[in-house]
């Protein structure tokens, strides 16, 4: 087990080394500009789906590098739901995002900026800012993960459905992590199927909460 323990944790290292490329090639220059989204705002989904994809398959390959001729093993059938749930909670979160964007939501741009009406001093819809309004420059920081990402309370407020869906999403990983280290052979711990379904009405509930437009 002691040679997984460092086959793991090498392509732990490795996968999170092409994150932190990948975030310096962005145009947030940033090695966490992985999970800077087209607002400039730390993204709760990305974070998700960056930390599932290094866990599980650094686990996948470390497996792999103490097989027999590198095989890879198989991933059990109610991981794949839990990888589906983060991609498609992205796929329909950000497609919420672009929605209010057309049609004039309270929502930053994609230059971290929000506009100001000039004469009260309000947030007002994010197209004003091309017809000459004020703008108010939110600079990237993580604690956007928790807190409400348009209208007047954008980041100020902390949003519940995004604190719970992070608090479970650390949970999980540090369950996982702890399970694939008392296993008696390299491999995957078993995920309840209870457990998919909490994550599920998580995602939903989360993505839920963005429909809404907030004022």
């Amino acid at each position: 087990m002691q040679t997984f323990y460092w086959a793991w944790f090498v392509w732990a290292m490795v996968l999170l080394a092409f994150a932190i490329i990948a975030g310096r090639a962005s145009s947030a220059k940033s090695i966490v500009g992985i999970l800077i989204d087209d607002r400039n705002r730390f993204s709760l989904n990305r974070l998700q789906l960056v930390v599932w994809t290094l866990l599980i398959f650094s686990v996948l390959l470390g497996i792999a590098t103490v097989a027999a001729g590198f095989e890879l093993p198989s991933i059990p059938d109610n991981y794949l739901p839990l990888l589906g749930i983060s991609a498609g909670t992205a796929v329909v979160a950000g497609a919420v995002k672009d929605s209010k964007n057309a049609s004039g939501a309270v929502v930053q741009s994609s230059k971290g900026a929000f506009a100001v009406d000039p004469a009260s001093g309000a947030r007002v819809a994010a197209q004003s800012l091309a017809a000459g309004a004020a703008s108010e420059v939110v600079a990237p920081h993580f604690g956007q993960v928790f807190l409400e990402e348009e209208g007047q309370a954008a980041d100020k407020v902390v949003s519940v459905t995004k604190f719970q869906n992070f608090i479970l999403t650390l949970g999980l990983s540090i369950w996982f992590v702890a399970a694939v280290i008392r296993l008696s052979k390299p491999g995957f711990p078993e995920l309840p199927n209870n457990v998919l379904w909490l994550l599920g009405i998580s995602h939903a509930a989360y993505v839920g909460g963005k429909v809404p437009a907030k004022p």
